[in-house]
């Protein structure tokens, strides 16, 4: 999962079936490392997947990149004011944390 974030974030032309892809293709390598491969250590195993993520990205990237950047919306009504049940939901929560530091550090 987090070969497939950096190079989404990375590589400015990957398509969203590289995404797809990479998501699909990381628990399926990992599970046939855990069932065909058990006795190799599970950093190697973790460090090959991220590996054959990767290329499995990169490849889809080569075959078909993205035309273009995708626009994202422009949105012009949202402000720096949040409302009531935000501010009231932010202060308990902030609240409830020194709490728990105070009772329990």
């Amino acid at each position: 999962m987090a070969a497939v974030f950096l190079f989404g974030l990375l590589v400015p032309d990957v398509p969203g079936a590289a995404g797809v892809i990479g998501l699909l293709l990381s628990p399926t390598f990992y599970g046939l490392f855990q069932w065909l491969a058990p006795d190799l250590h599970f950093l190697i195993q973790v460090a090959i997947v991220f590996q054959l993520t990767l290329l499995a990205m990169g490849l889809v990237t080569l075959i078909r990149p993205r035309r273009g950047a995708r626009p994202l919306p422009a949105v012009r009504d949202l402000g720096p004011t949040c409302s009531p049940g935000v501010l009231a939901a932010g202060t308990a929560v902030l609240v409830a944390v020194a709490a728990f530091d105070a009772v329990f550090w």
